[in-house]
C-alpha cells in the first residue's frame, strides 16, 4: 500500500475509531458492560484508493437490535458519534469478544489494492493479540 493511500485511510480508520470508542463507553454502561457489534458495511471491498459507498449500513447482527443505520452520513445510536463517511476507502466492521481475561472490541478495516486485500484491526481490550498493523491478507485473520 502507497504512503499516499495509507494516510488517507489511516486518517478516516483513526476519527472513525475516536468515535467508536466513545460510543462503546455508553452502549456498555447501557448493556451490563457488553460492546456493540456491526457487520460489514460494503458488499465488495472499496478498491485502489476509491471510495466505496457503504451499501449494508441496514443489516445488524441477530443478537442485537442496533445496526449502523440506514442512509448517509447517519449517526449510530442514541448515543451521537459515530457519522461514517457516505463513502469510504475501506470497509468497516466492529467484532466483539468475551474471553477469558474480560471483554473488548476489534475494528477491522479491509480494502483491496491491485487485487490483494489488505486489512488492518484496531483492538480496544486485554487481548492485545488482537491488534494487527495493515497487512496483506492472504487468509482470513
Amino acid at each position: 500500500m502507497d504512503a499516499a493511500l495509507r494516510a488517507k485511510v489511516d486518517q478516516v480508520l483513526e476519527n472513525l475509531a475516536a468515535a467508536t470508542a466513545r460510543v462503546q463507553a455508553g452502549y456498555a454502561a447501557a448493556f451490563a458492560g457488553r460492546y456493540v457489534q456491526e457487520l460489514t458495511t460494503h458488499t465488495m471491498l472499496p478498491a485502489d484508493g476509491v471510495d466505496g459507498v457503504p451499501d449494508r449500513l441496514a443489516l445488524k447482527p441477530t443478537d442485537q437490535r442496533e445496526g449502523w443505520g440506514q442512509g448517509s452520513a447517519v449517526e449510530v445510536y442514541q448515543w451521537p458519534g459515530i457519522v461514517l463517511p457516505t463513502a469510504m476507502p475501506f470497509a468497516v466492521s466492529i467484532d466483539v469478544y468475551d474471553g477469558p481475561v474480560g471483554q473488548g472490541y476489534v475494528i477491522r478495516a479491509e480494502l483491496v489494492i491491485a487485487g490483494k486485500q489488505w486489512g488492518r484491526h484496531i483492538h480496544v481490550g486485554p487481548e492485545t493479540y488482537r491488534e494487527r498493523p495493515w497487512v496483506q491478507i492472504t487468509e482470513a485473520l
